[in-house]
Protein backbone atom coordinates (compact mmCIF):
# COMPACT_ATOMS: atom_id res chain seq x y z
CA UNK A 1 0.00 0.00 0.00
CA UNK A 2 0.88 3.42 -0.94
CA UNK A 3 1.23 6.23 1.92
CA UNK A 4 1.94 9.54 1.48
CA UNK A 5 2.68 11.89 4.59
CA UNK A 6 3.84 15.33 5.33
CA UNK A 7 4.54 16.14 8.69
CA UNK A 8 2.44 19.63 10.15
CA UNK A 9 3.08 21.35 12.84
CA UNK A 10 0.77 23.77 14.87
CA UNK A 11 1.47 27.24 14.45
CA UNK A 12 3.05 29.03 17.95
CA UNK A 13 1.29 31.84 19.12
CA UNK A 14 5.00 33.60 18.92
CA UNK A 15 4.50 32.86 15.21
CA UNK A 16 1.55 34.50 13.66
CA UNK A 17 2.69 35.11 10.19
CA UNK A 18 2.82 32.46 8.18
CA UNK A 19 5.77 33.68 6.12
CA UNK A 20 7.94 33.94 9.61
CA UNK A 21 6.77 30.33 10.78
CA UNK A 22 7.57 29.22 6.84
CA UNK A 23 11.31 31.43 7.05
CA UNK A 24 12.08 29.97 10.71
CA UNK A 25 11.48 26.02 9.65
CA UNK A 26 12.55 26.08 6.12
CA UNK A 27 16.24 25.26 6.98
CA UNK A 28 15.63 21.64 8.62
CA UNK A 29 13.06 20.75 5.87
CA UNK A 30 9.76 21.29 8.00
CA UNK A 31 6.99 23.92 6.70
CA UNK A 32 3.59 24.66 8.32
CA UNK A 33 0.43 23.84 6.74
CA UNK A 34 -2.26 25.97 7.77
CA UNK A 35 -5.13 24.52 6.38
CA UNK A 36 -6.88 22.69 9.20
CA UNK A 37 -9.02 20.93 6.41
CA UNK A 38 -5.84 19.04 4.94
CA UNK A 39 -4.84 17.74 8.23
CA UNK A 40 -7.80 16.20 9.31
CA UNK A 41 -7.94 14.71 6.27
CA UNK A 42 -4.09 13.44 6.48
CA UNK A 43 -5.14 12.11 9.53
CA UNK A 44 -8.12 10.23 8.53
CA UNK A 45 -6.40 8.83 5.36
CA UNK A 46 -4.33 7.73 8.21
CA UNK A 47 -7.05 5.82 10.51
CA UNK A 48 -8.81 5.02 7.00
CA UNK A 49 -5.61 2.90 5.93
CA UNK A 50 -5.06 1.67 8.73
CA UNK A 51 -8.46 0.03 9.28
CA UNK A 52 -8.77 -0.98 5.88
CA UNK A 53 -5.32 -2.51 6.46
CA UNK A 54 -6.88 -4.42 9.60
CA UNK A 55 -9.97 -5.33 7.69
CA UNK A 56 -8.45 -6.72 4.98
CA UNK A 57 -6.32 -8.48 7.17
CA UNK A 58 -9.73 -9.74 8.47
CA UNK A 59 -11.22 -10.83 5.49
CA UNK A 60 -7.90 -12.52 4.71
CA UNK A 61 -7.74 -14.68 7.80
CA UNK A 62 -11.70 -15.07 7.07
CA UNK A 63 -11.07 -16.50 3.82
CA UNK A 64 -8.41 -18.83 4.60
CA UNK A 65 -10.46 -19.99 7.61
CA UNK A 66 -13.42 -20.56 5.24
CA UNK A 67 -11.25 -22.57 2.39
CA UNK A 68 -9.81 -24.40 4.97
CA UNK A 69 -13.33 -25.84 6.37
CA UNK A 70 -14.45 -26.08 2.43
CA UNK A 71 -11.17 -28.30 1.94
CA UNK A 72 -12.27 -30.29 5.13
CA UNK A 73 -15.61 -30.70 4.40
CA UNK A 74 -14.79 -31.53 0.62
CA UNK A 75 -12.52 -33.75 1.35
CA UNK A 76 -14.85 -35.54 3.77
CA UNK A 77 -18.02 -35.33 1.70
CA UNK A 78 -15.90 -36.77 -1.32
CA UNK A 79 -14.84 -39.72 0.84
CA UNK A 80 -17.91 -40.55 2.83
CA UNK A 81 -19.44 -42.25 -0.32
CA UNK A 82 -16.14 -44.50 -0.68
CA UNK A 83 -16.28 -45.25 2.49
CA UNK A 84 -19.94 -46.14 2.74
CA UNK A 85 -19.63 -48.24 -0.20
CA UNK A 86 -16.48 -49.80 1.31
CA UNK A 87 -18.68 -50.89 4.30
CA UNK A 88 -21.50 -51.68 1.91
CA UNK A 89 -19.44 -54.10 0.12
CA UNK A 90 -17.72 -55.65 3.00
CA UNK A 91 -21.57 -56.33 4.69
CA UNK A 92 -22.16 -57.62 1.29
CA UNK A 93 -19.51 -60.22 1.41
CA UNK A 94 -20.32 -61.28 4.82
CA UNK A 95 -23.92 -61.96 4.60
CA UNK A 96 -23.24 -63.49 0.94
CA UNK A 97 -20.40 -65.85 2.17
CA UNK A 98 -22.76 -66.87 4.84
CA UNK A 99 -26.05 -67.15 2.69
CA UNK A 100 -23.82 -69.43 0.36
CA UNK A 101 -22.63 -71.38 2.78
CA UNK A 102 -26.06 -72.08 4.96
CA UNK A 103 -27.92 -72.56 1.71
CA UNK A 104 -25.21 -74.47 -0.27
CA UNK A 105 -27.02 -78.01 0.02
CA UNK A 106 -30.30 -76.64 -0.97
CA UNK A 107 -32.41 -77.19 -3.85
CA UNK A 108 -35.40 -75.31 -3.19
CA UNK A 109 -35.13 -71.85 -4.40
CA UNK A 110 -37.85 -70.11 -2.00
CA UNK A 111 -35.90 -71.60 0.62
CA UNK A 112 -32.50 -70.00 -0.17
CA UNK A 113 -33.95 -66.53 -1.04
CA UNK A 114 -36.46 -66.54 2.09
CA UNK A 115 -32.34 -67.28 4.23
CA UNK A 116 -32.01 -64.56 6.32
CA UNK A 117 -28.80 -63.39 5.13
CA UNK A 118 -30.60 -62.82 1.19
CA UNK A 119 -33.06 -61.18 3.03
CA UNK A 120 -30.04 -59.21 4.39
CA UNK A 121 -28.95 -58.51 1.42
CA UNK A 122 -31.98 -57.51 -0.40
CA UNK A 123 -32.60 -54.67 2.39
CA UNK A 124 -29.49 -52.95 1.68
CA UNK A 125 -31.29 -51.12 -0.91
CA UNK A 126 -30.54 -49.94 -4.66
CA UNK A 127 -26.66 -48.98 -3.67
CA UNK A 128 -26.41 -52.78 -3.43
CA UNK A 129 -27.41 -53.35 -7.26
CA UNK A 130 -23.95 -52.80 -8.64
CA UNK A 131 -21.94 -54.82 -6.05
CA UNK A 132 -24.50 -58.05 -6.96
CA UNK A 133 -24.11 -57.57 -10.56
CA UNK A 134 -20.66 -57.64 -10.11
CA UNK A 135 -20.40 -60.27 -8.13
CA UNK A 136 -23.22 -62.45 -10.16
CA UNK A 137 -20.56 -61.93 -12.87
CA UNK A 138 -17.80 -63.14 -11.21
CA UNK A 139 -18.70 -66.11 -8.99
CA UNK A 140 -21.94 -66.80 -11.20
CA UNK A 141 -24.51 -66.78 -8.03
CA UNK A 142 -27.97 -66.60 -8.85
CA UNK A 143 -29.02 -62.90 -7.36
CA UNK A 144 -32.16 -62.74 -9.82
CA UNK A 145 -34.55 -62.69 -7.25
CA UNK A 146 -32.90 -60.08 -4.96
CA UNK A 147 -31.97 -57.93 -8.08
CA UNK A 148 -35.74 -57.91 -9.47
CA UNK A 149 -36.92 -56.97 -6.20
CA UNK A 150 -34.74 -53.97 -5.37
CA UNK A 151 -34.66 -52.35 -9.52
CA UNK A 152 -38.55 -53.21 -10.32
CA UNK A 153 -37.44 -54.61 -13.59
CA UNK A 154 -36.58 -58.17 -15.13
CA UNK A 155 -34.33 -57.91 -18.20
CA UNK A 156 -34.76 -61.23 -18.49
CA UNK A 157 -36.22 -62.55 -21.78
CA UNK A 158 -38.97 -65.63 -20.65
CA UNK A 159 -37.76 -67.97 -23.36
CA UNK A 160 -34.18 -67.90 -21.08
CA UNK A 161 -35.66 -68.34 -17.74
CA UNK A 162 -33.90 -71.16 -16.17
CA UNK A 163 -30.87 -70.45 -18.54
CA UNK A 164 -28.25 -69.25 -15.72
CA UNK A 165 -25.80 -68.06 -18.43
CA UNK A 166 -28.62 -66.30 -20.51
CA UNK A 167 -30.00 -64.78 -17.65
CA UNK A 168 -26.81 -63.78 -15.97
CA UNK A 169 -25.61 -62.07 -19.34
CA UNK A 170 -29.33 -60.63 -19.38
CA UNK A 171 -29.13 -58.89 -16.20
CA UNK A 172 -24.77 -57.61 -17.19
CA UNK A 173 -26.07 -56.11 -20.08
CA UNK A 174 -29.18 -54.32 -18.10
CA UNK A 175 -26.64 -52.68 -15.71
CA UNK A 176 -24.16 -51.62 -18.63
CA UNK A 177 -26.95 -49.72 -20.02
CA UNK A 178 -28.16 -48.50 -16.88
CA UNK A 179 -24.59 -47.56 -15.17
CA UNK A 180 -24.55 -49.74 -12.66
CA UNK A 181 -21.54 -51.45 -13.85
Amino acid sequence: MKMEASITFPCPPEHQSKVDWYQQRRGRGLRYDARAKHRLHLSRRYEISFAERAVERRNKESIQAFARVLTNELQAAVAQPIVRELELAKRFRVEANKWEQETMHLSSTARRVLHPSYQAIMGMGPEVVPILLRDMKQTRRSWFWALRHITGVNPVDPIDVGNVDKMISAWIEWGSKEGKL
